[in-house]
């Protein structure tokens, strides 16, 4: 990545930062090299996490069919670096290399099965199952074991009060799958964690390796 096209930067992406807002048109897609970023949906004020972007994929997968207008919002939920190019730049770039956009394909049709999942998961498991998937996708997007992240954050990612994500949280430790410290959570079995998780986690759920900037570049 040493030598790099004119209209590829890296920035460094800030906790809470909004990279896409619901019906504004998207200036830039984003390929997060570390850190977290949360797709949200919602209505009338209350909105709910349906996608979870890392290492795995990019932020605007929009732009790939040509939208315009961002169908949800893309907040930042945990610092990292990235790799971001505008969206015109983007755009030429599928057109003039058929490999990218191929590969691009391929991970926003695993992109939406997720969001299928996270929609099953939401509607027939527990909260304890749900924190357990989410624990689990990211640690899967994050490739370590910690997880610096507030019991308010969680409640609002997973759509539920806050006393509700304390109480899951408390179940997980009682299982010995994971160790909750203010604002940092450790995941210290993953099995068990799995095994708390359920139905919930499935094979959508884990990281895909998404397009590298190089292929942007070659574009």
């Amino acid at each position: 990545m040493a030598c790099l096209s004119p209209g590829l930067a890296r920035v460094q992406l800030t906790s809470g930062q909004v990279l896409l807002s619901t019906g504004t048109p998207a200036e830039h897609v984003c390929f997060p090299e570390d850190g977290l970023v949360s797709l949200l949906s919602g209505l009338d004020g209350h909105s709910i996490e349906t996608g979870l972007v890392g290492r795995d994929g990019l932020v605007g997968v929009a732009v790939l069919f040509g939208h315009d207008r961002m169908p949800h919002k893309a907040v930042v939920q945990l610092p990292g670096p990235a790799w971001r190019v505008s969206a015109a730049d983007f755009r030429r770039a599928l057109r003039q290399s058929a490999t990218l956009h191929e590969h691009l394909l391929r991970y926003a049709c695993d992109y939406a099965v997720q969001a299928e999942q996270t929609a099953f998961a939401a509607g027939k498991c527990t909260v304890e199952q749900r924190l357990a998937r989410w624990l689990l996708m990211a640690q899967d997007r994050l490739n370590r074991d910690d997880v610096d992240l507030t019991h308010e954050c969680l409640a609002n990612t997973l759509g539920v009060r806050r006393p509700g994500v304390t109480v899951a949280l408390h179940v997980l430790e009682g299982e010995f799958a994971i160790r909750s410290r203010r604002g940092r959570i450790t995941i210290r079995c993953r099995e068990r964690l799995k095994r708390l998780a359920g139905a919930a986690y499935a094979e959508p759920d884990r990281a895909r390796q998404p397009a590298e900037p190089e292929l942007i570049q070659a574009a």
